[in-house]
């Protein structure tokens, strides 16, 4: 789980969390394999551990 660039760039399955400064779009291009906006919502994260 990270919510910058630099965290979900490390070329692992990673749930990105756009709650800060950085964009979903900017956690996708940066390789995140899921992301969220908010952390009410975490169906994204159950699908990755699954």
């Amino acid at each position: 789980m990270g919510d910058t660039p630099a965290d979900v760039a490390a070329g692992v399955r990673v749930l990105g969390v756009a709650t800060g400064r950085t964009t979903t779009a900017e956690l996708d291009k940066a390789g995140a394999t899921a992301f969220i906006a908010v952390l009410e919502d975490l169906r994204p994260l159950r699908a990755l551990l699954r």
